[in-house]
């Protein structure tokens, strides 16, 4: 609680969270680093307001989804980031939340709208890396936030066809 209170006290002082360290980090990604939940969205909330172009939320955004960091994701919802951005590969935080056994994200994710339905650039949704990787309470959440129990990948390779079932039991992984 040492750091937060020094982050509160500069960002009021008026530091500019988006200025980056001499290996390319800025204030957000440090504080995400150290463990410095509250701290982090001090910065996230100063960065967000001042509509800083070079503060990158969508770092924070995919890190905090990875290592189930509910805080960070809270206020970047909160501000009105795009909860559906997704990676180069198409993914979107609920299938990264879903493939890590992320509940404590999922949640949230789910509560603000995310789509349930989306699929990847391998024709994957949400339901079909939670089955692969065992992840129950996650299949549990994404079923009753109303993701189809058969729907199969549409990859167009072949992948296609394989259903939540069908991955689950080929994976033998359970949490």
């Amino acid at each position: 609680a040492k750091a937060t209170g020094c982050v509160r006290l500069l960002l009021v002082e008026g530091a500019r969270p988006e200025i980056r360290s001499p290996l390319g980090y800025d204030a957000a990604e440090l504080a995400l680093q150290a463990g410095d939940r509250q701290g982090l969205s001090l910065i996230l909330e100063r960065c967000l307001a001042a509509r800083s172009q070079v503060c990158e939320p969508g770092k924070v955004w995919f890190r905090s989804v990875s290592e189930g960091l509910v805080d960070p994701l809270r206020v970047l919802i909160a501000r009105g980031f795009d909860i559906e951005t997704a990676r180069p590969d198409g993914r979107r935080a609920l299938a990264i939340a879903a493939e890590r056994n992320r509940i404590a994200v999922v949640r949230p994710l789910l509560a603000a709208g995310a789509e349930v339905g989306a699929r990847d650039d391998y024709g994957r949704q949400a339901l079909h890396v939670a089955a692969a990787a065992g992840a129950t309470r996650v299949l549990e959440a994404l079923l009753a936030a109303g993701a189809p129990v058969d729907a199969p990948v549409e990859s167009g390779e072949a992948a296609d066809g394989w259903t939540p079932l069908l991955l689950a039991a080929a994976s033998g992984k359970a949490d």
